[in-house]
């Protein structure tokens, strides 16, 4: 290898340019990169025409307040803004399908906050406002009725004006177009009668067409900043930061753009013809001045009284404008109040009713009910001399007419026969002079349906002497009367209820004072409901109570009790069955079995209470009790003579079989003996038992084993036992039928199973089994079994001549109502499954 000192000239130069040309690749590499990484970050800004927040000018260019303000931030924030100039319907399609990232002047609204991400700062607050053509009448909300309304689809304005507009129960046909410059030409040419634009717009433009500005405005909004919905959170980020800043510095451009397109004043330079001519103007205007002065001076003296008549003339004049005008609004408050309010309202003109009443004053009838009375034809009479002005809106609705036409012509169907006699106290009450009249009548809408009506008549402030104007208001109380019938209905039947039942129904006030006490609290308690209403609860307890709770301390108890109760609806003896007992007036005591509850009344807690007499079923409970332990005392005697008896038959058996030789002989006395024993054990522990119809089985079976075991003379540690029975208790036709197969077959077991041969080769270790398993359907297996030399395969257990397997067979079979299976495989296992007569 060749060292740095040792290489050529040429080769070192050589390999110091190719090191200056790595380096210098990786420099331009890395800075294109840098470049690249830090290039500009292209917006798509949605520009429409909403002058002076953002419009385009005649170059098509954009500008406005908004325009400037993102120019601004654009700037800081390194973006190149790309202008999509569209109408406004596109521009939110734009931003909704991401074909533009940023809208601008654009209203905030609960409903778009779901669709879109809005900026956090608002630019500024815009209001809609109605503007109309030159020459139209339209001032009020009201005069839009049925009107032609140019508006911007899709504006936020059109959409809160249409809610609004049917508040007020108004109509209107909408004509939707694309821009608000549509919506200024087709104000500027007469093709709609008014036309929605912003208070902005309308400022800056209204003045370039044919168009006027009303007082009707509404819906301030804010406008502010959009994006597509989590799109681009860092956009809108950086110009809330943005236009926070630009908030609080007054010098900013966002205040400098603001007084630039709100307050902008046009500065044109004259030019120096102009200037010599205006020079020339003013000359000849101060010598006209001076000229003027000297004749003014003579003129004035002559129409110095002219001029003061016409001053008066004109106050007057502008006087009666001012008049107008408010009689002109509060004629379209009235109208629009009219119209909308939710009761039935006419206006109506009495004059020739009072007319009429006059001429009967002057035939001398002051008796005007007596009169109508003996003249029905004139309340017809009176009722053709009444003219109805007008009704509103919900009239019509109410009796279900088209139009007033029509509701004039239906009004003998509406106010039939069943009216007249309250419009014949109507007469009455106005031809005594009185003002006012109310009351309810039956009427009918033109469809026939029955409608029960509130109807009130006033006499109009200062036509009292003329009954020229005449208010009257009807209100729909259909479903109030309806609804106080059935309470009313429901109010007789509970009344009928309470009264006829053969409980004591109470109920006491929120103050502790009986109001109700029905027919059965008279007969149980023995006190009249006229002695007992309008007296404290706890003095009427006082008087039934027995003599031990008649202490003073014992009443003043009850009484806190009762007290806190009304207040707080709690107690100990609230929603609960109570007993206790009372003592009549006769003396006789009763058992009163009650329950109390609370009923809320807004100012406290009412008490309700049902009490039933319980005496005669607690005497009863009583001799009942009384029979059954007479009855128990007598089957622990029956079942202990029983036993006794069997025992003494069991110990004379067990004497006579010590008399006989027989060894054969010997051994039947001794089974009969075991047999007996069984029977025994079932009734020693029936009389030792509570139940007297059911035997734990696994201690009788327990037991019944031992005694044969001592029985058989077998010591138990010579052959394993081992007994497995569930928590059963069998009834008694169960247990001894159960109790003899066992003994039974573990006797056999004993004497046979076992032998001396088998016990001597020790083959396995003596082993008996017993186990009474629950089955699933209410069925019960019994077994039994031995490990010993087991039964001969030649015996049919069903034909044996053993009088103890015939047992078996037959108490399964009859007694039991089961089936008997036997296992020779290992031993012998009797398996015996029978029906469930059993009850655990």
């Amino acid at each position: 290898f060749m060292t740095s000192e040792s290489m050529p000239i040429k080769l070192r130069k050589s390999s110091m340019k190719k090191i200056a040309l790595h380096f210098i690749f990786f420099v331009l590499f890395f800075s294109l990169i840098s470049v690249l990484a830090s290039s500009n970050r292209i917006v798509r800004v949605g520009i429409y025409q909403n002058k002076p927040l953002v419009f385009t000018d005649k170059e098509n260019t954009p500008r406005g307040i908004y325009i400037d303000i993102l120019k601004y931030v654009a700037a800081r924030e390194d973006w190149t803004l790309e202008y999509v100039i569209s109408d406004w319907p596109d521009c939110l399609d734009g931003l909704a399908n991401h074909k533009i990232d940023l809208l601008v002047a654009i209203a905030y609204s609960k409903e778009r906050s779901t669709q879109l991400d809005f900026s956090k700062e608002t630019v500024l607050i815009n209001y809609g406002k109605i503007f109309v053509p030159r020459n139209s009448k339209i001032q009020a909300i009201t005069d839009l009725q049925n009107k032609t309304i140019a508006v911007l689809s899709e504006d936020i304005y059109y959409a809160k004006f249409r809610q609004m507009l049917s508040s007020f129960g108004l109509s209107a046909r909408f004509l939707e177009l694309d821009s608000y410059r549509e919506v200024l030409s087709v104000l500027d040419k007469k093709r709609a009668d008014a036309g929605i634009l912003t208070r902005l717009l309308g400022l800056q433009s209204a003045n370039r067409y044919n168009v006027l500005e009303t007082p009707i405005l509404f819906a301030p909004v804010e406008l502010r900043f959009a994006v597509p919905r989590n799109a681009d959170a860092d956009l809108i980020q950086a110009l809330d930061n943005r236009l926070h800043e630009l908030k609080k510095d007054r010098n900013s451009v966002y205040y400098r753009s603001m007084e630039h397109w709100f307050s902008q004043k046009v500065e044109k330079e004259f030019p120096i013809w102009l200037r010599w001519l205006l020079v020339g103007a003013a000359v000849l205007a101060v010598v006209f001045l001076v000229t003027s002065l000297v004749l003014k001076a003579q003129v004035n003296r002559k129409t110095s009284e002219l001029i003061e008549k016409n001053q008066e003339l004109q106050a007057q004049i502008q006087k009666r404008k001012w008049m107008e005008q408010s009689l002109r609004r509060s004629e379209v408050r009235y109208r629009s109040l009219f119209e909308n309010v939710p009761v039935s309202l006419w206006e109506e003109d009495y004059s020739d009713l009072k007319i009429f009443f006059d001429q009967l004053k002057a035939r001398g009838i002051k008796d005007y009910r007596n009169y109508f009375d003996n003249h029905p034809q004139a309340v017809s009479q009176a009722a053709k001399k009444i003219k109805i002005l007008d009704v509103n809106k919900c009239t019509l609705d109410l009796f279900e007419v088209k139009d007033r036409k029509e509701f004039f012509q239906s009004l003998e169907i509406i106010f039939g026969e069943e009216a007249r006699h309250v419009f014949k106290e109507e007469l009455i009450a106005l031809a005594h002079g009185k003002n006012h009249f109310e009351a309810e009548v039956m009427a009918k809408t033109v469809t026939g349906e029955r409608k029960f009506i509130a109807f009130s008549l006033i006499v109009a402030e200062g036509f009292e002497k003329t009954l020229g104007r005449v208010l009257v208001s009807i209100a729909d109380i259909t479903d109030r009367v309806r609804t106080e019938k059935s309470l009313q209905q429901s109010e007789q039947k509970f009344r009928s209820l309470v009264e006829k039942s053969i409980d004591s129904i109470i109920l006491v006030n929120e103050h502790g004072r009986v109001v109700e006490w029905n027919q059965g609290a008279e007969r149980i308690y023995g006190q009249a409901r006229k002695n007992v209403v309008g007296k404290f609860i706890w003095d009427v307890q006082f008087q039934l109570a027995t003599s031990e709770l008649k202490e003073e301390w014992k009443f003043q108890m009850v009484r806190s009790e009762m007290l806190s109760f009304h207040k707080t609806g709690r107690a100990p003896w609230v929603n609960r069955l109570n007993e206790s007992e009372i003592i009549l007036a006769d003396g006789k005591r009763r058992v009163i079995q009650s329950v109390v509850f609370p009923i809320p009344t807004g100012t406290g807690f009412m008490a309700g209470s049902v009490a039933r007499d319980i005496t005669a079923r607690i005497q009863s409970e009583n001799q009942v009790k009384k029979a059954l332990l007479e009855k128990e005392i007598l089957l622990k005697e029956i079942h202990h003579r029983v036993k006794n008896n069997l025992q003494i038959i069991s110990s004379l058996l067990r004497l006579q079989s010590f008399k006989i030789n027989d060894s054969q002989f010997t051994r039947a006395m001794l089974d009969s003996q075991s047999r007996i024993r069984s029977m025994a054990l079932i009734h020693e522990r029936l009389y030792q038992s509570e139940d007297f119809s059911n035997i734990e089985f696994g201690i009788y079976a327990r037991k019944l084993v031992a005694d044969l075991f001592r029985t058989y003379q077998v010591d138990l540690q010579a052959i394993q036992f081992d007994i497995q029975i569930e928590n059963v208790s069998l009834d008694v036709n169960t247990a001894i039928p159960c109790g003899l197969v066992i003994n039974e077959l573990v006797s056999n077991a004993l004497k046979y199973a076992f032998p001396n041969s088998f016990r001597q080769k020790k083959l396995r270790p003596p082993k008996i089994e017993i186990a009474l398993l629950r089955l699933s359907s209410g069925r019960y297996e019994l077994q039994v079994s031995d490990n010993g030399v087991g039964l001969s395969p030649e015996l049919d257990i069903q034909k044996t001549s053993s009088l103890g397997l015939r047992l078996v067979t037959i108490l399964v079979k009859d007694q039991l109502g089961g089936n008997l299976t036997v296992d020779r495989s290992n031993g012998t296992a009797f398996q015996i499954i029978f029906n469930d007569g059993v009850s655990a």
